[in-house]
This record gives C-alpha cells, sequence and structure tokens, in this order.
C-alpha cells in the first residue's frame, strides 16, 4: 500500500510530524513501512521557465532557438517542439539534470546553434504519454520553481506492506485513523471540492436502469448512481499528482476517479457507459457454464457457474470485483456513466481471481474485506469527484441512488475481562484507558463493573475475540513501552484449551508428553551432528508423484487447490525431499543429506487409528569418506541403517532391523523393515532405481522412514541427566573364550544382569578367530569403564568388581579367560 503524505494530511492532523517519524511509529504497530520514498526527486534540475522569444533555426526547417527566462538566469534553447511559442511557460531541464531514466543535460551544439539546457514533454519527465508537443504549464507559476512542486507532484510516500488482516489499512483513510490513534489525533474529513455536486433525493436512477440481487451470499451489497453530461477527458492536474504520488498511471477523468476513491476510501468502483447496459438492467447472479466475457484487457474469458459476474440483460459485463467487461467500459463517446459501489464476498472474488491469474487493486482489497457499511458514504464521495473533474461543469449527477441491501451488516459484540490487557501486555494499562485505545482505532467501546465491551465495524473482519482486543491495546499503547519484567515462579510448560482467554501455566505435561518431546529433540540432533541438514517441505503434492512412491490407493485432495501440482496431502515425506535433493544436484551440490520431522496423511477413505502420524524420513545421496587423501565411497544401504540406528539409539528406542517385503519407493533387494517391540514402524534401504531415474540424480539414493508416532510408543519416563563426575575414571580390559552359539545379544544381557554401581559402561572392542582359540569358539574383548560420583577408586575396588563381572560371565556364557 502506497500512501502519500500530502493526501494523508487531508485526512489527519499531521503537524508538527515527520514521514519518517510516522513510518517508525507504523511499524512499531504492525503496519510495517517499508520505504519512505521522495516523489518528485527525479526532476530535481527541472523547474518553470518562460519562453521569451522564439525564432526558426536557421539549418533547420523544424527546430527553433529560443531565449529562455528560468528566473535567475535566460538561456538559449534550441528546441523541436510544435507547439513551442513566446510567452509559454514550460519545464526547462537546467545543464547538469539527469532526466528520469536519460541522459544528463549538456551544452550541446545543434547543427550549429549552442543549446543550453531541453525543454521538456511530459513524456520526457515521465509524467505521461504525450510526447507530440511541450508540457504546457500555467502562465501563474512561479519562474525558477521546482516543476514537480509547480504541478503538485512534490510529495513523500510511505510504502506500507500491509498483512492479509488488516483490510482496513489499504486506503489513505484507513492509515490515516492508525496515524491517528498512534499519535492521539484528530481525523479529519475531506475538503469541499470545487464545483462538485451532492446526490440529491429523487427516482430518476431507479427509472434509468433496474438492479437486482440474486446471490446476496456472493453480494452483500450494491449500489449505483448515474451521471449525466459527462466529457471524458485527462483529469485535472491535482488529481493527476495524487494518483501519480501512489504509483498509478492517470488514465482519464471517469477512471481516475474511481481509482482516487479506491485509494482514498479503501472501495472499488467500477464505471460503466450507461447507454451500453443493454436492456436498462444489472444483475449480480452466478455466471452459468459456458458463459464468456471479454475483460478491458481484450481477452476472452470462459466463465463458470461459480464465478458471480455482474451481468446486463444480454449477459455477463463485468466479473464482480476482478475486473470488467470491454463491451461496457467508458470510452470517448461516453456522456452518461453509471457508478457502481459494491460489496462482495471475500472467498469468492479471491477463487475467480486466481483461477484467472489476474490480480488486480479491487480484487486485492475485495479479498481481504472491504466495509460494506460505507458504502452510500463512498457513492456520494465519488459521484461528487466526477462532477469536479469537468472542465466545463455542465454535467449533472442524476436525482436518487439505488441501494440494494437485503441484508445489512449486523454488527458484534466482543468483551474482555478488565485485567486482561495488564495480565497479557505486563502494563499498566487500565479499563479507561483501554477504552480510549479501542475507540481512537474506530471501535464503539465502553465497560462496566466486570468487562470492556467494544462494538466491531465492518471495516475490522479480523478482530473476533476477546484477545484480538487486547492486541490492539499492546500495540496502540506501544509495545516497546512495555518495560521487560522477570516471570514469578518456576517456568511451566503451556497448554492453551480452546475458548480460554490467555494461556494457562501448567505445573508440568503429562510425562509422557514430555517424554516424546525430548525424544523427538535428542533424534534431531543425532541427525544433524551425523552430518544431515533439516529440511521442510509442502504439505501438499501432486497426485502421480504421491502414487508412484506411496501406492495406488488415492490421497486426500484439496477442495481449492493452488494448482494440480499441490493438489493432494503428501503420504509421505521422501517426496518433498527428493524434490530438495533434486535442486541441489542440479545446482552443484552432489554428496547432501537431509531429513525432516512431520505429518503425512493416510489414502482417501482410510480410517486410521492415529489419522496423522508424526514421521520422521533421511536421505542420503553421493559419496562418504572423500577428503583430498581419496575420493570416498558411494552411500549405500548399511549407511542408511547405521545412522537410523544411531538416531534412534539417541532417542532411546530400542528397534530391529528385519526382512520384509518392500515398500512401493524401496529397492526390491537392499530393503529391510524397522520393528519396535515386534510392531512394524518403518523402512530403512535403497530407493527404487525407478524414482531415481524420475528424479533425473543418476545415482543410488538411500535412506529411510519410520512413524514416529508409533515408533515412541514405547517410552517411558523422561530420562533423567546427572552431572559431569568430578572423579576420574579406570578403565579394565577383558578377553574371553565362548562358544559360537553366543551372540551379541546374550553377552550384553548378562553384562547388564551383573549389577555394579561402580561401573559406568562397557563395550566391545575386538572379536577373533583363529590359532590360539578352540574349534567351536571365539575370543571376544571387553573394555569395562569404572567411576564413583563421591570418591576416587581403589585399585582394589577396581579389581573386586572386575572379577566379578568375569565370574559372572563364564558362568552364565560357558565362558573361560584367556
Amino acid at each position: 500500500m502506497r500512501v502519500s503524505w500530502s493526501w494523508l494530511s487531508e485526512h489527519v492532523d499531521l503537524s508538527g510530524l515527520e514521514p519518517r517519524q510516522v513510518a517508525d511509529r507504523l511499524t512499531l504497530s504492525g503496519l510495517e513501512v517499508e520505504g519512505v520514498v521522495e516523489v518528485g526527486a527525479d526532476l530535481a534540475g527541472v523547474v518553470v521557465a518562460r519562453v521569451l522569444t522564439c525564432v526558426d533555426h536557421p539549418q533547420s526547417d523544424h527546430l527553433h532557438v529560443c531565449e529562455v527566462d528560468d528566473g535567475t538566469a535566460v538561456a538559449q534553447v534550441v528546441c523541436g517542439a510544435p507547439n513551442v511559442h513566446a510567452g509559454m511557460v514550460a519545464p526547462l531541464a537546467r545543464l547538469g539534470t539527469t532526466m528520469p531514466g536519460g541522459p544528463t543535460i549538456v551544452e550541446a551544439s545543434v547543427r550549429g546553434v549552442v543549446s543550453r539546457g531541453m525543454l521538456c514533454s511530459a513524456r520526457e519527465l515521465g509524467l505521461g504519454d504525450d510526447h507530440g508537443g511541450l508540457l504546457e504549464l500555467p502562465a501563474s507559476a512561479t519562474l525558477g520553481m521546482p516543476v514537480a512542486e509547480a504541478l503538485g507532484y512534490a510529495d513523500t510516500r510511505l510504502e506500507l506492506s500491509v498483512t492479509p488482516n488488516r483490510s482496513d489499512a489499504l486506503s489513505i483513510r484507513g492509515v490515516a485513523r492508525e496515524v491517528a490513534a498512534l499519535f492521539g489525533r484528530r481525523t479529519l474529513e475531506p475538503p469541499p471540492l470545487p464545483g462538485s455536486s451532492p446526490v440529491q433525493g429523487g427516482a430518476a436512477v431507479a427509472e434509468s436502469v433496474r438492479i437486482r440481487i440474486d446471490d446476496p451470499d456472493g453480494c452483500p451489497r450494491y449500489a449505483a448512481a448515474i451521471v449525466r453530461g459527462v466529457r471524458v477527458a485527462p483529469s485535472p492536474q491535482w488529481l493527476q499528482a495524487r494518483l501519480r504520488a501512489v504509483g498509478q498511471r492517470p488514465i482519464n477523468n471517469v477512471v481516475d476517479v474511481t481509482n482516487y476513491v479506491l485509494f482514498e476510501q479503501g472501495q472499488p468502483l467500477h464505471a460503466f457507459d450507461l447507454a451500453r447496459v443493454r436492456g436498462g438492467e444489472i444483475t449480480v447472479r452466478r455466471a452459468l457454464d459456458g458463459e464468456t466475457l471479454t475483460s478491458i484487457d481484450h481477452v476472452a474469458r470462459e466463465l463458470r457457474a461459480s464465478d458471480l459476474v455482474i451481468a446486463d440483460a444480454a449477459g455477463p459485463v463485468a466479473i464482480a470485483g476482478v475486473m470488467g467487461g470491454a463491451d461496457s467500459e467508458i470510452d470517448d463517446s461516453t456522456t452518461d456513466v453509471l457508478i457502481e459501489c459494491a460489496n462482495f464476498e471475500p472467498s469468492s472474488v479471491r477463487r475467480t481471481a486466481r483461477r484467472f491469474g489476474m490480480h488486480t487493486e479491487s480484487s486485492h482489497r475485495f479479498e481481504r474485506g472491504v466495509d460494506v457499511e460505507r458504502i452510500r458514504a463512498v457513492l456520494e464521495r465519488s459521484v461528487a469527484l466526477l462532477v469536479a473533474t469537468q472542465e466545463h461543469g455542465d454535467s449533472r449527477v442524476a436525482p436518487g441512488v439505488i441501494d440494494e441491501y437485503p441484508r445489512p451488516y449486523q454488527r458484534a459484540t466482543i468483551s474482555m475481562a478488565l485485567d486482561l490487557p495488564a495480565r497479557i501486555l505486563g502494563a499498566p494499562i487500565d479499563a479507561d484507558e483501554a477504552v480510549r485505545i479501542l475507540k481512537s482505532i474506530g471501535l464503539d467501546a465502553r465497560h462496566d463493573e466486570s468487562s470492556v465491551h467494544a462494538e466491531i465495524p465492518a471495516f475490522r473482519p479480523d478482530l473476533t475475540r476477546a484477545i484480538d482486543l487486547v492486541e490492539e491495546v499492546g500495540r496502540v499503547f506501544g509495545l516497546d513501552r512495555i518495560a521487560p519484567v522477570a516471570l514469578p515462579g518456576e517456568l511451566g510448560m503451556v497448554h492453551r484449551r480452546r475458548g480460554d482467554e490467555a494461556p494457562r501455566a501448567q505445573a508440568a505435561q503429562p510425562v509422557r508428553d514430555r517424554a516424546v518431546t525430548v525424544a523427538i529433540d535428542a533424534l534431531r540432533g543425532a541427525l544433524a551432528q551425523a552430518g544431515l541438514y533439516e529440511a521442510v517441505s509442502w504439505g501438499m503434492t501432486d497426485p502421480a508423484r504421491t502414487a508412484a512412491f506411496a501406492g495406488d490407493a488415492e490421497a486426500l485432495r484439496l477442495r481449492n487447490p493452488l494448482g494440480e501440482e499441490r493438489s493432494v496431502l503428501r503420504r509421505t515425506l521422501l517426496i518433498g525431499l527428493m524434490d530438495a535433493i533434486a535442486h541441489n544436484v542440479a545446482h552443484g551440490r552432489r554428496d547432501v543429506g537431509l531429513f525432516e520431522v512431520g505429518h503425512v496423511f493416510p489414502p482417501c477413505g482410510v480410517a486410521e487409528e492415529n489419522p496423522e502420524p508424526l514421521t520422521v524420513a533421511g536421505l542420503l545421496v553421493g559419496v562418504r569418506g572423500a577428503s583430498w587423501a581419496g575420493a570416498g565411497a558411494p552411500v549405500d544401504g548399511h549407511d542408511a541403517v547405521g545412522l537410523l540406528s544411531a538416531a534412534l539409539q539417541a532417542a532411546g528406542v530400542e528397534a530391529r532391523i528385519v526382512s520384509a517385503p518392500s515398500p512401493p519407493w524401496a529397492h526390491p533387494a537392499v530393503t529391510a523393515a524397522v520393528e519396535v517391540a515386534g510392531r512394524p514402524v518403518g523402512w530403512v534401504g535403497q530407493l527404487h532405481p525407478g524414482l531415481v531415474d524420475r528424479w533425473e540424480l543418476g545415482r543410488d539414493v538411500v535412506g529411510f522412514e519410520l512413524d514416529l508416532s508409533a515408533a515412541l510408543s514405547t517410552l517411558g519416563a523422561v530420562p533423567r541427566y546427572a552431572p559431569i563426575a568430578r572423579t576420574p575414571g579406570s578403565t579394565r580390559d577383558a578377553a574371553l573364550t565362548v562358544p559360537d552359539s553366543v551372540r551379541f545379544e546374550a553377552l550384553s544381557a548378562a553384562v547388564e544382569a551383573c549389577v555394579d554401581p561402580l561401573r559406568e559402561r562397557w563395550f566391545v572392542f575386538d572379536v577373533y578367530r583363529g590359532p590360539g582359540v578352540a574349534d567351536g569358539h571365539y575370543s571376544v574383548a571387553l573394555r569395562v569403564e569404572f567411576r564413583s560420583a563421591s570418591a576416587t577408586l581403589t585399585d582394589e575396588q577396581i579389581e573386586a568388581s572386575m572379577t566379578a563381572l568375569v565370574a559372572h560371565l563364564c558362568e552364565a556364557l560357558g565362558a573361560t579367560r584367556r
């Protein structure tokens, strides 16, 4: 949203305020100002000048030699404009001036005659398309005045980034209301327009055109007025200057008025040539399948039954809220204008505009919500403006207004507890201050002994809950004014229930929930430590790729997708990871490791115990161990297994890798299932070569996908962490000869069964078969670490613990110590 400072000053008292001061305050309040631009700065060096003399160039039949007075000096200028003549006032670009998007003016010899400057046309100044002659300025203009100032173009523009929920800020009037609230100023009514004419009572409009709303859900209100005797011509200079200040190109006085009102009031308008409204009737209805409309950009568009249109007796003449039709548009022959001022349902406009790929200033506002309560006032403003733009003053407003409003807007009332702003914001805001702030932003607010009550006007559809009022109070009060304070008591987890006005601090989440949270954090950390980057991909994808990964079952389809490539909910995280890997590989990053934690969705019509399971997936492509010493080896299924095992171990999950039929995405010969507590929870291995080819990767991809909701179901208590020991530890090694029938699981169980508070950890560091070891046996070497948290261990204590462990293993496993 672009806001002209001079235009804004007509709607709010800006005395004593600077543009950057206002910009900073707006940004702090939530209306981010992305830039403050000096409008007309590109015309610096172009001033008002008078042509004193004008004679023909001695060496040309179309050039002229002029003496030009710029108020400080007289300069000789060679000019080729056909309308140049002695006595005219025109823009002069002095020497050293850099023209908008053009060259710098220097002294030059034009066919033997020196020229010290350039007299300018509108196009050369970037003020229009007219290049047929000089831009003629008023004779009363002050010589030497910057031309931008003389034309009213000198201005400052604030460029706002308005979030979708703040449709009220998409107008000069809305921003003025915001500035008034933030700085405690008065809002102003714009001054009366010279030559304007108000709407008079009567029935002339109703006699000229009939209006009917067939779809009040799509069009809650439709109003219209008629201005007769209109002469379509360029707009007055002041109106053109206003539009240029907000980045709009003037077209003609009728179109310019609709654009002026759109930016000033935030209400889109449409002007019809009344003579082209067939049958003298306007109907707001849904389109019929197969109907077409040629829009004002001269593109034939096929309509659907879901499109809301404005139609006359012969068919559609406009796409409601988006764009008008060519059949009824204003042109130089127009004399009678029907001005439409309506309100359309946001989602209907959004759906149609997106389908046609048309994002207009009108649709931008209708999609976010337009104030239905001000339709009549805005219509009268537009009529007055149109009459004021008529140079000869012979236009007239037809008596009466048609205002179809079948379901008048009913204002909702929101109540909030008196102390809620202070509790949520941590600032000393009492009920009187809260009411004052809410009134300053246009809400009808009051308070009683228990609550603050606010009626919500139509221009603030984003306010629906008590917490929304708290936010409004906080941002106008100034979040930067709220002093930080230490929170009392102990921190707990935050839990919100639907309907609560504020979050409630709980002493603790259930142990089970905290255990899962800790486990997921540990799993993420382990994957990141292994060198993988965490990705976040779309939750929507296309049906073909979903079927390639997850089988033939139909995925859940969105009712209103952004496009076919985002039309179904994902059934696997692997699609998004493959897209990311393919993007990296295409840009030269050949060795890539990514993982993602997110929800997936079951096939259409399938009822599951957990309909949106939390899932983790990871993919690797490239080589491992590459360095200056060697090229490394391509990743394979063992890398995926090792990666997943380490991550699950960090999360405290005991899993088994078992043989099982492979899923559709996997290589049938290099894939295994993952089981937790005897229940399959995922897969690990190599992707199917067909998928690799589809993504044009040209090398093996390995990875895994795991249902975290199922895998973490066996978790118990939250892991407890002990401080780092202050005492030193000691290690002892022992080699045992054990029968071949003893597997690692039996060895591990035997060690853990020998409980010893001094034993900190143990691991196998060598396995040997060969000379010196009896047939049917192998040698296994253990390293055991001992430590006491309270004292340094003696050799006697360590030897006693090690001897007891070896004796236990020999008895339990039938082993002997080597």
